[in-house]
C-alpha cells in the first residue's frame, strides 16, 4: 500500500480522536467520548475496510493519540508525529520521510489538520438511531461537516447500545469510503509526551528530512 494510502487511513483515523464538535455532552455519545479524549492518552487497535471504486483494501494496526501528537503501527509503517513534524518509517525498505505538519495539501498527507479543525468542523443530530454494525446492536451517529472545504465529507460512529464504548466507524472522503473496527479502546492519564518524539534513525536508514 502506498504511503498515500495508508496516509489516508491514517488521517480518517485521527478525526475519531479528535475533539468533535460543540454541543453540550449530556446524553451525546459522540460529545461525551470527544471531551474524553481531549483530556486523556488513547490507545486503541483497528481493522478496516478501503473501498475505493472497484478495488478493495484492508489491514490493521495500532494508534495511541495525545492532543496534537500520535504514534501509528500499521500496513508495515510505523507514523510518528510529535506535533510539529510527521515521521513515516517503512521498516522492510529502511526509508524514512520527516515532514512539517503544513507540508502536501490536506488532511490525507497531514493527519494532524483533521485534528486541529474538526472542534468546529462538525455537526450532528445527538439522538442517533439503532443498526447493527459487525454483527453487533449499535447506536450510529450521522456527522457532516460543517464547512465545504472538508477532507471528510461524511463520518458515521458506531456506538454500544449503553452509549459508552465506541466500536467502529465509517469515514467518507471525496474519494473513498473507510470502515473501521475499533478493539481494545483504552483512555490513561497524559504523559510528558516522550513517547511521540520523533526517533534517531542509524546509516542503515535512507532518511528525507524535509523541515
Amino acid at each position: 500500500m502506498s504511503r498515500i494510502i495508508v496516509s489516508v487511513v491514517y488521517s480518517a483515523l485521527l478525526s475519531l480522536c479528535a475533539p468533535a464538535g460543540l454541543q453540550a455532552a449530556g446524553n451525546d455519545p459522540v460529545k461525551a467520548f470527544a471531551d474524553r479524549v481531549a483530556a486523556s492518552l488513547v490507545n486503541f487497535g483497528y481493522s478496516y475496510e478501503m473501498i475505493d471504486g472497484d478495488v478493495k483494501m484492508t489491514g490493521s494496526g495500532s494508534v495511541s493519540v495525545q492532543g496534537d501528537s500520535y504514534r501509528m503501527s500499521g500496513d508495515g509503517l510505523e507514523i510518528w508525529c510529535d506535533g510539529r513534524s510527521v515521521c513515516t518509517v517503512d521498516d522492510s525498505a529502511k526509508e524514512v520521510v520527516i515532514e512539517p505538519l503544513w507540508a502536501g495539501s490536506g488532511a490525507f498527507v497531514n493527519p494532524a489538520a483533521a485534528i486541529r479543525d474538526i472542534d468546529t468542523g462538525f455537526s450532528w443530530d445527538d439522538s442517533g438511531s439503532r443498526t447493527v454494525f459487525n454483527g453487533q446492536d449499535v447506536l450510529v451517529y450521522e456527522l457532516s461537516p460543517n464547512g465545504p472545504a472538508a477532507d471528510i465529507s461524511g463520518m458515521k460512529l458506531y456506538f454500544s447500545p449503553d452509549g459508552h464504548t465506541l466500536t467502529g466507524a465509517e469515514v467518507q472522503t471525496v474519494k473513498v469510503t473507510v470502515t473501521f473496527v475499533i478493539s481494545s479502546l483504552e483512555f490513561l492519564k497524559p504523559g510528558d509526551g516522550t513517547e511521540f518524539a520523533i526517533p534517531m534513525f542509524g546509516p542503515d536508514y535512507f532518511v528525507t528530512d524535509l523541515r
